[in-house]
């Protein structure tokens, strides 16, 4: 199988078949999980379940219309949205880097923010140790 790449998920196909390349992130929300057990050919269990977090059913989710292209340790971030009236928080959170399905590099760290019309004002950590670099 190779790595960049999803299988079909059909019992009756060979578990090495590639279809479609996986060059990005799901944006949807959703997780797939799988799995293969039992013995090769007529009696492999081939699993399938998709995961849907409750948070996805919760109404629409805010947009950014306008996100900043880079920002400092220490500087004020302005976060252009239309939602701006109904955000109750801001965080950032550090994209995964997951191997063996652990992230023991997870971080996300609250911001302390202020809202206007249309835009949020968040202030950004001032230092490395609470937002390493490339945050």
């Amino acid at each position: 199988v190779q790595p960049h790449h999803g299988d079909l998920d059909d019992a009756r196909a060979p578990p090495s078949q590639s279809h479609v390349p996986l060059n990005g992130p799901a944006t949807a929300g959703r997780t797939c999980l799988r799995g293969r057990g039992g013995k090769s050919g007529k009696t492999a269990q081939n699993k399938a379940e998709i995961f849907s977090p409750p948070y996805l059913f919760k109404g629409a989710r805010p947009t950014i219309s306008a996100p900043p292209s880079t920002v400092g340790y220490g500087q004020a971030m302005t976060i252009t949205t239309p939602a701006a009236a109904s955000i109750t928080s801001v965080t950032l959170v550090k994209a995964g880097a997951v191997t063996h399905q652990i992230d023991a590099d997870q971080r996300s760290v609250p911001l302390s923010f202020t809202k206007s019309a249309g835009s949020l004002t968040a202030q950004v950590p001032s230092n490395a140790n609470f937002a390493p670099p490339g945050y």
